[in-house]
């Protein structure tokens, strides 16, 4: 990257592109909130949408969770609703699970995934009332 100076934010209003100078230097990571008095000013006058650069390790991470995602999108639509279709000595059967795991996988994966975020509000929970009751004792004392 060059040292020149970086035009990394886009303000766009009512049909209008105006290019904001934020004066970002290029330090191998970029700051999104660099110029948080514009930003804040852009948000109180109109309603704006504001655009970044993105690094190449986002657009990397992005691109391999997309990937990630379509592949499985693609075997469990394959496994669950085209299979049935296939005669049962068919040998694309034997690239599949049984087809009961089909349901019971994902029910799975639910139950753990509520789980944890039942687990996690519930210690925030837990959190924020011991902060008060101590913020109270304080208090008192």
């Amino acid at each position: 990257m060059s040292p020149r100076r970086m035009e990394s934010k886009l303000r766009i209003s009512e049909a209008k592109l105006e290019k904001v100078d934020c004066g970002i230097e290029p330090t191998g990571t970029r700051s999104i909130w660099t110029c948080a008095k514009e930003a804040k000013a852009w948000f109180t006058s109109s309603p704006t949408l504001i655009l970044f650069d993105m690094g190449a390790s986002d657009t990397l991470i992005g691109g391999a969770m997309l990937l990630a995602a379509s592949v499985v999108f693609v075997y469990y639509t394959t496994w669950a609703l085209f299979l049935p279709f296939f005669d049962t000595s068919s040998q694309i059967h034997d690239l599949f699970p049984p087809r009961e795991w089909a349901v019971r996988l994902p029910a799975f994966i639910l139950v753990v995934g509520l789980s944890g975020i039942g687990f996690f509000v519930g210690n925030t929970i837990l959190k924020e009332q011991r902060k008060a009751a101590q913020k109270a004792r304080l208090r008192t004392a």
